[in-house]
Parts: structure tokens; sequence; C-alpha cells
């Protein structure tokens, strides 16, 4: 079982020793990686590859602008209007769609509303 010369650190495989070596803590000569992008250090390049999928990956939401609210004015709703005295009046019939107030004024130059 190969050992780390500076901590003594035991690894199956030569290879983990090859890649734990360079980056050991109590490695005089310590290495350190750097990530490429923001220049944070970390102790081995493992942790910077988990660093800038984290960190740096690219965005998969679409960001569209907020929608505006609809803000509605207070009054009268559709179909009625503010009368003078302050009480909402019916101007268009929410069945056909005909607008009243040209009926009550017909009716009125009849002489049939008051």
């Amino acid at each position: 079982m190969p050992l780390c010369q500076f901590c003594s650190k035991g690894f199956e495989h030569s290879r983990g020793l090859k890649l734990h070596e360079p980056y050991c803590e109590q490695n005089p000569n310590r290495l350190t990686a750097k990530c490429k992008q923001c220049g944070r250090e970390f102790a081995n390049p493992q942790a910077v590859s988990a660093h800038t999928r984290h960190a740096h990956r690219p965005s998969n939401k679409i960001t569209l602008p907020k929608a505006k609210r609809k803000t509605t004015k207070p009054g009268p709703k559709p179909g009625f209007e503010q009368s003078a005295n302050g009480v909402p009046t019916l101007t268009f019939c929410p069945c056909c769609g005909t607008n009243l107030k040209l009926i009550a004024a017909a009716m009125q130059a009849v002489g049939g509303l008051q």
C-alpha cells in the first residue's frame, strides 16, 4: 500500500498517492488550485471543479421581465358611469352592449323618462 511521504496517509493505488502528494497539507511545497473565473484558492483541483460546477454554472433559467400588474382605478365597473350624486349608473347593456345613455336621452326628449 503506497503511503504519502508527508502525512503517511495510505492509498490503495499509486495513482491516488500521485494526486494527493502535491496538494497534501503537510507538504512544504504544497500546490494550491485556483479557480480561473474568480481566483479563489482551493486545496486540490477536484475542489475547484466542484466549486466551478456550483458557483459558476450557467443559468438554465431564462429571466423574463416581470409583468406589470394592471392597476384598477377606484371607480365604477365597466358599463357603469359615476353620476353627479356619486351613484354608479348603468350606461351600457351588459347583454348586448347597447349604449343606454342614448336611449335615455331619446326617451327624455320625447318626455317618456324623467
